[in-house]
């Protein structure tokens, strides 16, 4: 098939030989004009500018779907790695529909310093990444307050908490500056699809351990997924939870336990020599 060719200058880049896309026609009395095509290097730079946009615009996306998980930033550079808990938690985040539709989650035991926050952080943003541009839309408009965005992105994402400030939260509506109520505070608990309760435990008031169990019980009546993560025994947990509660956790969660010496701790500090007596 000939191809129909004419040089043809363009502003920008000079002589180029154009092809014929479109022979002019006539059409129910309309005359229509030849079409040639573009300035092949015009068409390439078209390319890669709508390429930048579209790469700018997923950095920004995930921008807002990373913020939206409430992940605190000494863990805003995690990342999943190969085995251990690292892959139960790649697991349960992939298959995050099925635990969604049976409402079950997970319970992280273990001591200080084995790598649970860090792993739940890392999963979370993971899931920010994966499902970006839908959390985004649920932040509504672009050059809204971030943390107005987060609030909203929350209903229908994936939210980390550290349960140590929701009974902070909880007291904080008692005063009589606040415009918050104990309901209030809880909703924000009870809308995420996937919930992180980091730090369970840690606080012992009896605010902030009804507060966990409460929140607990709704996400289960609800079929909600959530994940614990604190630093006691199962045994201890589920004291500190109450019957009622630890109950419903055994039945919604999978307990996982982690071991190990603090990664806080290990390597260990490095000595640093005295230039001038030479001792460490």
């Amino acid at each position: 098939m000939n191809t129909t060719t004419m040089t043809k200058n363009c502003p920008q880049h000079g002589p180029y030989e154009a092809q014929l896309a479109h022979p002019a026609s006539d059409c129910n009395g309309f005359r229509f004009p030849e079409i040639w095509r573009a300035c092949p290097a015009c068409i390439d730079e078209a390319h890669a500018r709508r390429a930048a946009a579209a790469a700018s615009e997923a950095v920004r996306l995930r921008g807002v779907a990373r913020h939206a998980t409430g992940v605190p930033p000494r863990f805003s550079s995690a990342q999943l790695g190969a085995g251990g808990l690292h892959s139960t938690l790649l697991e349960f985040a992939d298959t995050l529909q099925d635990h969604i539709a049976g409402g079950t989650g997970l319970a992280l035991i273990g001591p200080t310093g084995t790598g649970k926050t860090y792993a739940i952080a890392a999963m979370l943003l993971h899931l920010a990444d994966k499902h970006a541009e839908q959390i985004a839309q649920d932040c509504g408009d672009p050059s809204a307050d971030r943390d107005v965005n987060a609030g909203r992105a929350e209903r229908h994402g994936f939210h980390y908490a550290n349960a140590e400030y929701v009974g902070l939260a909880l007291r904080n509506t008692f005063t009589k500056v606040s415009a918050q109520t104990e309901l209030d505070v809880l909703r924000i608990y009870t809308m995420p699809r996937l919930l992180v309760l980091d730090e369970v435990g840690a606080a012992s008031d009896e605010h902030a351990r009804k507060a966990i169990a409460t929140i607990l019980c709704l996400r289960y009546e609800q079929a909600m997924p959530t994940i614990l993560a604190g630093n006691l025994t199962r045994s201890e947990l589920e004291q500190y939870l109450g019957a009622r509660a630890a109950d419903r956790l055994a039945e919604s969660c999978k307990f996982i336990a982690t071991t190990g010496p603090s990664k806080r701790r290990t390597p260990a500090l490095s000595t640093v020599k005295n230039s001038a007596t030479g001792a460490a």
